[in-house]
């Protein structure tokens, strides 16, 4: 029997057997049609495992999935066309006040909101550590996260170092929140373990002129939060600063440099019959990218990978923007609403939204677009969705969801998610014109385009848990 298909048939094996025997285990199977996927029908699958004892959590997650959107392993004789994604794996500890969490997987930000803006709500699994504490009184978060290492693709090594620091209040939480994002290292013990906001551990190890000072280069933003949870609501306000210009202020009439900003805020109110949200978000133009020039490009851009597509089965495919912002899942140049709602009637369970967004050029890799520098975006300083054109997009999503208790099968759940939208100058993404290449970054940007497109995608799935 050839090698790979005794490596198929134990891998399935173990997949499907040892977890049964040792742990609780719940496996997940979709059907998704989309219009918009490169194959009109695809299948997604998982099998869910955990194990809890009084302290420790462990966890595992692995899916399959054949909608082309990476290349399987060995091509589509083997596995059937299927990847593997592994989306968690490791473990958490927790005792008394004490958090700690290692692996691959995915946390989020400190704000419950669909639009937070240090860690995207759609974030992608990633291997870090967390630690955390909260006391009921304070609360601290130290996470570090692996971006790229040992990159094939030729990424510097980069990581990115996560901070929380806030109080609670009777009804309010009031925090204070930071990030790094670091080259030349993918991962920092000084950034990690030390407590000291990143704008001063940034300053204190990068800068020339001491024998301390380390190689690659940083970048820091930081913000703040209020949460205010009386009964039955749930409020908050976000904002994200990387680069704010006194200057605006204080003397208009001086150089100006772009602000970098990006604000959230919203809520959500309990009723009777469920729970209704209303969210918005934004950020400036060059938000969440990196800084550049001529001959540079620092490569510390707020996103997974400082690139804008890769190839899989031979086609050079876009990384989703959702799928490479660290924070914001829209992005800069961008504004957006979304309307929600989730309860239960009849034992369904029911989630359905409705967004509009606006977005003008944007990239999470290119620093400055078309220009070589900043200063050539005439006039210069913030932009916000000045472009002659804006991407126009309204999305509606429904879902249902179900357990099939009165046919005794209580641990199998059925569920459906319709998704409906049209967007008018669909982001594409383009060439940096000729002349204006830089010798070190002519990675593509995003641009709002002339055509238009129709969003629609069924998901039907169920989920058993024994």
């Amino acid at each position: 029997m050839d090698v790979h298909k005794v490596k198929v048939l134990l891998g399935f094996f173990l997949l499907f057997t040892i977890p049964v025997f040792a742990f609780e285990v719940s496996i997940e199977v979709e059907e998704t049609i989309d219009i918009n996927a490169p194959v009109i029908q695809y299948q997604y699958g998982t099998i869910d495992l955990s194990y809890t004892l009084d302290y420790i959590n462990f966890f595992w997650l692995l899916s399959v999935c054949n909608d082309n959107k990476y290349q399987p392993a060995f091509g589509d004789d083997l596995y059937f066309g299927y990847y593997f994604f592994l989306e968690n794996g490791g473990f958490a500890f927790k005792y008394n006040d004490f958090n700690l969490t290692v692996g691959r997987t995915t946390l989020s930000d400190m704000v419950d909101t669909p639009y937070s803006l240090y860690v995207s709500s759609k974030i992608s699994p990633a291997l870090l550590m967390d630690i955390s504490f909260d006391d009921g009184t304070f609360f601290y978060t130290s996470r570090w996260t692996e971006l790229n290492r040992n990159s094939a693709l030729d990424f510097p090594d980069r990581g990115w170092q996560y901070n929380t620091y806030g109080i609670y209040w009777g009804d309010f939480t009031i925090g204070f929140q930071d990030s790094q994002i670091y080259t030349g290292r993918s991962f920092d013990p000084e950034y990690f373990l030390n407590p000291l906001p990143g704008f001063f551990r940034q300053y204190t190890r990068v800068i020339p002129g001491r024998p301390w000072q380390i190689s690659g280069n940083d970048n820091s933003i930081m913000g703040f939060f209020v949460e205010y949870t009386p009964e039955n609501l749930y409020s908050y306000g976000q904002i994200l600063i990387d680069d704010f210009n006194a200057n605006a202020v204080f003397n208009p009439d001086s150089f100006q440099n772009p602000n970098k900003i990006a604000w959230s805020f919203g809520g959500r109110y309990d009723l009777d019959f469920g729970k209704i949200g209303f969210y918005h978000a934004g950020a400036t133009k060059y938000t969440f990218q990196s800084a550049g020039g001529v001959s540079i490009d620092e490569k510390y851009g707020y996103s997974f990978y400082p690139a804008a597509d890769y190839t899989a089965n031979g086609v050079i495919l876009p990384i989703k923007l959702e799928d490479n912002y660290l924070g914001y899942y829209n992005g800069e140049n961008n504004i957006s609403f979304l309307g929600d709602y989730e309860g239960t009637k009849w034992g369904i369970d029911i989630y359905g939204s409705l967004e509009f967004s606006l977005s003008a050029d944007k990239s999470p890799a290119n620093p400055w677009h078309e220009y070589l520098t900043w200063t050539e975006d005439d006039p210069s300083g913030t932009h916000f969705l000045d472009s002659e054109l804006l991407e126009k997009k309204l999305v509606l999503t429904v879902g249902v969801s179900r357990l099939l208790t009165e046919l005794g099968l209580e641990n199998f759940k059925l569920s459906t998610t319709l998704e409906l939208g049209y967007i008018r100058n669909v982001l594409k993404l383009v060439d940096v014109p000729l002349g204006s290449e830089s010798p070190v970054n002519d990675i593509r940007y995003w641009a709002p385009s002339t055509e238009n497109q129709t969003l629609f995608s069924l998901s039907v799935g169920s989920v058993y848990t024994f």
